[in-house]
């Protein structure tokens, strides 16, 4: 298989997680699970969302086993750091500062490094960082607030990346109008989202939620269907590319015969590998 045809079957099974962040209340989290959140993210750093330890587990406490809980920690010390994840029983620790690459050593949970791209050299820089997903967010502002600053940043330096696209979240002013855009356009391993969705800073808006989460599931299926249609012309392709060189064809058959799975060829129809996160990669 092609690594074209590889792309194309990826797409046609794609699914983008969802991971809302900035949670400050429980009843937020609950709303963000059963819209179909992948991932509840509460904040350590410094921010308008900024919760403390105790009030975090109240908030991570509503999310069943299955949803991934995330702790976003922007220059702090690797011991209170330590203290978040146990006492938050944190899956992820989304480290959004300038921690040097030694710092996740030892973390009992998966590290999620956000990348402030300015320039493609941001991405560059942090290549070899040892993190389990990379979080592309907007650049700080001038006062040095990261994140949840409703910002985006430059999509088209995010088309090349050093990582697979599955290990990748795109974040940075999203919201349901502007989030299908930028899954067609970089078809990222999941999305995340925290002012796009808010009333306030801090509380969520349910009505916006919803419509984030439409948005997101109608860009996949556009994916998809796109993926599909391209299969379908490669394969018709290569029906006729066979023709031409002689290649197979049953006396009689036409290069008109539509091209496809048939019986016998031990595949399934649409089968092929998950363009996804992988489960056990957000745990």
């Amino acid at each position: 298989m092609s690594l074209l045809d590889r792309d194309v079957r990826n797409r046609m099974l794609c699914r983008t997680r969802v991971k809302i962040c900035g949670i400050t209340r429980p009843e937020d989290a609950e709303q963000a699970v059963c819209l179909g959140a992948d991932a509840v993210g509460v904040i350590f750093a410094r921010s308008p969302r900024n919760v403390t330890i105790q009030r975090a587990r109240e908030v991570l406490d509503t999310a069943p086993g299955y949803v991934n809980r995330v702790g976003v920690f922007a220059d702090q010390d690797a011991s209170f750091i330590w203290d978040a994840v146990l006492g938050c029983r944190l899956d992820w620790v989304q480290l959004s500062g300038n921690e040097p690459p030694q710092l996740p050593d030892g973390l009992p949970a998966r590290v999620m490094k956000t990348v402030h791209v300015s320039s493609a050299g941001d991405l560059e820089a942090l290549a070899s960082y040892p993190g389990d997903a990379f979080l592309l967010d907007a650049p700080p502002l001038p006062s040095g607030r990261m994140g949840g600053t409703g910002k985006t940043f430059d999509w088209e330096l995010a088309r090349t990346l050093p990582w697979p696209r599955e290990r990748v979240v795109v974040a940075g002013g999203l919201d349901a109008e502007n989030v299908g855009e930028v899954i067609r356009m970089l078809r990222p391993g999941g999305v995340d989202v925290c002012s796009g969705v808010e009333r306030r800073p801090g509380i969520k808006d349910p009505d916006r939620l919803r419509a984030f989460f439409t948005a997101v599931q109608r860009a996949d299926r556009e994916v998809t269907e796109g993926a599909r249609e391209e299969h379908v012309r490669q394969q018709r392709q290569e029906a006729g590319h066979g023709v031409e060189s002689g290649g197979g064809r049953e006396p009689g058959s036409g290069p008109d015969r539509e091209a496809g799975p048939g019986p016998g060829d031990g595949r399934e129809p649409g089968a092929g590998p998950r363009h996804e996160m992988e489960e056990e990669e957000l745990r």
